[in-house]
């Protein structure tokens, strides 16, 4: 597609505050990986002067949403709605020269919060820390938490359905969101915003919004519950010498102790990263598998009948700390070793690494979220084959399991959807699609695969 019209750009330009597109601002058109930049962006990057023909938008309101995407759909210009563009499927930026960026960042007002409930309204805008620095100091943490929280905004969370590490304890954002504020494509303002834990008047229609990627509408404020803090909680590091190991160990944590707060693990390649690139030090340098997970119970009675050998129990915040950035310091590390193609699926528990054996490459590792069976598979690398990306989420289908469990489809997965959503189900999501967005315009190229490319 060509650039946009300069008459375009004047006019919206008009309805809502923009940024004069400079090399400065490259990033909006490429993701944070590198592996999904726009067409414009090289152009972008090296530009000196202002680049024409295309537009970042930073509306302050809804009401300037609507206004965009009135103009957008009457006059059929492609919209993405960028929030901390910290995905990984390329789902955040756009593909052609002539789609519209729409940053979330200026909305970014805690409107209100419960102190009693633990319900807290935001504005799409709102970075993910903001929100978990404001509950904590009454008890109240949030129901999500990743490693890019310093970044990635509240809306972008709920529009790609993020998961994290909190999941196995508090669940999808399915399961916390209780209502949202969103502009569909033809500037109708949606409040679906009521902060009640129960509202059974027909059709969830939020919950159309909530990992829909930004193909039907821009979220402008989510309510979401908050959880109380536990009063108190132990941190322990787990060593095992198989993964059948690691998952009976697994099994009983979770008949002993009913509800855990996390369960990571990772294998010895990531382990070995961590603690060279990042210069961490490890407690258990040695171990093939090693689990981290906490729990609201002392485990010490626990950790005896289990017959675990090698594991560290944190005694102070400082040690949690530094046992977490065990875990979370593993996408970093990678980073540092070439290339990094990650695969993000979910599969039965028990068969998790068996998707990362017999894999070739520089560096190949799995680690992720154990207790609900996401795997995320890295593979150092300098190229990729269709061949073998296509193989993988094939293996992963054979076994029940999900081409995505929490990053979403993005560009990165369309072609692969029909591995994990069947046909009639695809014309589901297409028809929905039609209905709310007929002139096609919101973040085309993502989620749907095209016809030609269908597996």
């Amino acid at each position: 597609m060509p650039p946009l019209a300069a008459h375009h750009i004047k006019a919206l330009t008009k309805l809502s505050p923009h940024l004069p597109i400079t090399s400065s601002l490259a990033h909006h058109f490429t993701d944070w990986t590198g592996k999904y930049p726009s067409r414009s962006y090289e152009a972008i990057k090296t530009s000196t002067d202002q680049w024409h023909g295309t537009c970042i938008l930073r509306p302050a309101n809804v009401e300037q949403v609507s206004s965009i995407l009135k103009y957008a759909t009457t006059n059929k210009i492609p919209v993405v709605t960028q929030g901390g563009n910290t995905g990984l499927v390329g789902g955040g930026v756009p593909i052609q020269e002539d789609e519209v960026v729409l940053l979330t960042s200026a909305m970014n007002k805690i409107i209100e919060f419960d102190k009693d409930t633990g319900i807290i309204l935001a504005e799409a805008g709102c970075i993910l820390e903001t929100l978990q620095d404001h509950v904590r100091p009454h008890g109240y943490e949030m129901p999500i938490d990743l490693g890019a929280k310093g970044s990635c905004q509240i809306g972008g969370n709920v529009a790609t359905n993020a998961g994290g590490i909190k999941y196995i304890r508090h669940g999808s954002l399915h399961a916390n969101v209780l209502g949202l504020e969103v502009v569909t494509p033809d500037g109708k303002v949606l409040d679906l915003s009521r902060s009640l834990k129960k509202d059974n008047t027909g059709y969830s229609l939020k919950d159309l919004f909530i990992g829909s990627e930004g193909t039907l509408g821009v979220i402008t404020k989510v309510a979401i519950e908050s959880k109380p803090i536990s009063k108190e909680t132990f941190l322990m590091l787990v060593g095992f010498q198989t993964f059948p190991e690691v998952v009976a160990f697994f099994r009983q944590a979770k008949r002993y102790f009913g509800m855990l707060n996390a369960f990571e693990f990772w294998d010895q390649v990531a382990h070995e990263q961590v603690v060279h690139h990042l210069k961490l030090q490890s407690p258990l340098p040695t171990c093939p598998f090693q689990v981290l997970f906490e729990t609201e119970k002392d485990p010490l009675d626990f950790l005896e009948e289990s017959g675990a050998e090698q594991c560290v129990l944190a005694d102070s915040v400082s040690q949690q700390l530094n046992l977490w950035s065990l875990r979370e310091g593993i996408p970093e590390a990678l980073s540092k070793c070439g290339k990094v193609w990650k695969w993000d699926v979910s599969v039965p528990i028990d068969r998790m690494m068996s998707v990362v054996e017999n894999l070739e490459g520089d560096i190949v590792s799995g680690y992720g979220h154990l207790g609900d069976g996401n795997l995320h598979l890295n593979i150092v690398k300098s190229s990729m084959s269709k061949e073998m990306e296509r193989s993988i989420y094939a293996k992963v289908a054979s076994m029940g399991g999900s081409i995505s469990a929490e990053h979403g489809i993005g560009q990165a997965k369309s072609e692969y959807l029909p591995l994990s959503k069947d046909a009639n189900s695809l014309e589901v999501m297409r028809n929905i699609k039609a209905v709310l967005d007929p002139a096609g315009i919101m973040n085309p190229g993502k989620i749907f695969p095209s016809a030609s490319k269908e597996c």
